[in-house]
């Protein structure tokens, strides 16, 4: 089902919508620290200070990589040292890897020969290691644990693979080891453990947020298309306009239309109209307003909608009792027509098609009002709205008719009226004619000159009552009466 997300800007907002540039960034900051709450830090029962403390932790294969040796239980009485602040850290790319290599002490004499290592990265920089691939798992487990230590003074290689979705920036790395003595531990988290160690370290990730690279347009008809763009793992979500103005918008202008996927469908447009597309990604919004968001350069495609299958213009002339003739200008983009003729106000399913402009509709029943509905078919826009047009066919001097002059007839219909009276007038119009509506009290309430054979009068604000209808030109004079529910 298609939905409607179309969102169009005139030319002096896309061009005036323009707010401050902000100089500060947030990626270079590391985000503050929610995990473990509301200590934030590890728990362990018994720490490190028997031995099962981590001896160093060095990385290989970053861009920038660290070596700390001779850790050591630096911090025996909460076992946790936060290294975030010193030199430490690791820099890499997305969808490249680095290696973590824990070395762990143990102490055999206590029987502390076994701890296991995880690595945690807050890959999303929200301050916890909660969300997606935040543990970096070695995968299906077969047997022993492939990050446990199975001997004390051994060194385990964790190998970390940065994730496409990881956002850009200064994030944090935690290392925690935990032995339950000859075992290790199974059921150590980024916030507790038994006997082991934690330490932060900063990770900086590579993840430019970088436009999708290809706009595709689809199902192009004359109203609607469906769009799609190359999706970006590091994107929140994308923002896109969509309009006739080729302006595309300051960078700081936010909060046109935002989706999750990288596709949207669209069928609010207008025919024959060309039409600018942009796209952008918003990679990261957490914690900043929407103009200091992260946000990739927009990238723009156009596209022209089919040519315009317009409504025929429809006029009933040369009533008779059973005879009317039906006419309308012709339409380019026109292969042919339908037509249909009804009693009711309501247009068809389909009509009858035609290739001329002009219909002689015969048979008609006597002093009854009809509606003829046109409609024009082309190509590749298949059909136009229907046109509509009422009439009401002569017959015998109605009761309301209280004078006529030669072949001359004007005849008003519906009646009673609701919101409109339409008066017709059956004959040659001649000079100075002019239409007067009075009620009974001989206010009159519309009064205007006559140019056509066809006059609609707004009925909708009149009070309920009867009403005389007066045509005079130099050579008629008519008089109906007519009645408002």
């Amino acid at each position: 089902m298609k939905i409607n997300r179309y969102s169009l800007f005139p030319k002096a907002f896309l061009l005036g919508l323009v707010l401050l540039i902000s100089g500060f960034n947030a990626s270079a900051q590391m985000p503050p620290l929610t995990a473990c709450s509301p200590s934030l830090i590890p728990y362990f029962g018994i720490g490190c200070s028997t031995g099962a403390s981590i001896r160093s932790v060095v990385t290989t294969g970053g861009i920038v990589n660290f070596n700390n040796s001779n850790t050591n239980c630096a911090n025996s009485s909460t076992s946790y040292s936060d290294y975030t602040t010193e030199s430490f850290y690791v820099k890499q790319e997305a969808f490249k890897s680095f290696n973590v290599a824990i070395t762990w002490n143990g102490n055999s004499s206590q029987n502390i020969v076994s701890s296991l290592d995880k690595v945690f990265i807050d890959w999303n920089r929200d301050g916890d290691f909660d969300d997606q691939d935040e543990y970096i798992s070695p995968g299906p487990i077969q047997g022993t644990h492939p990050h446990a230590h199975q001997t004390a003074n051994s060194t385990i290689t964790v190998k970390v693979d940065v994730p496409g979705h990881a956002k850009e920036g200064i994030t944090r790395m935690r290392v925690i080891t935990s032995s339950l003595g000859v075992i290790y531990d199974p059921g150590v988290t980024a916030c507790q453990g038994s006997r082991g160690e934690a330490e932060d370290y900063r990770v900086e990730v590579v993840n430019p947020c970088l436009p999708p690279n290809v706009i595709s347009v689809a199902n192009l008809d004359y109203k609607s298309a469906d769009f799609a763009w190359t999706p970006k793992l590091n994107a929140e979500f994308y923002e896109y306009v969509i309009t006739p103005v080729d302006t595309i918008p300051h960078d700081t202008v936010v909060g046109f239309t935002f989706t999750t996927t990288p596709s949207v469908d669209v069928d609010t447009f207008q025919c024959d109209t060309k039409y600018y597309i942009m796209v952008r990604l918003i990679c990261d919004s957490a914690r900043k307003i929407a103009r200091d968001w992260k946000k990739s350069e927009w990238v723009r495609d156009s596209f022209t909608t089919q040519p315009c299958c317009y409504t025929p213009q429809v006029k009933v002339d040369k009533i008779s009792s059973t005879t009317a003739r039906v006419q309308w200008d012709p339409i380019a983009t026109a292969l042919g027509y339908e037509y249909a003729v009804s009693t009711t106000t309501d247009p068809p399913q389909k009509g009858t098609f035609t290739t001329s402009t002009s219909v002689v509709l015969q048979g008609l029943a006597s002093k009854t009002t009809f509606f003829v509905h046109v409609r024009s078919r082309c190509t590749p826009t298949p059909l136009s709205g229907w046109a509509k047009s009422g009439f009401k066919t002569l017959g015998p001097l109605s009761v309301n008719t209280l004078s006529q002059t030669g072949l001359f007839v004007m005849d008003a219909y519906p009646n009673p009226m609701q919101d409109n009276l339409t008066v017709q007038f059956n004959g040659q119009i001649g000079n100075n004619a002019r239409l007067t509506l009075i009620d009974l009290t001989g206010k009159v309430v519309y009064n205007a000159p006559v140019y056509s054979d066809k006059v609609t009068i707004d009925a909708a604000e009149l009070p309920s009552g009867i009403y005389i209808v007066k045509y005079t030109d130099d050579v008629h004079n008519q008089v109906m009466r007519v009645t408002k529910k």
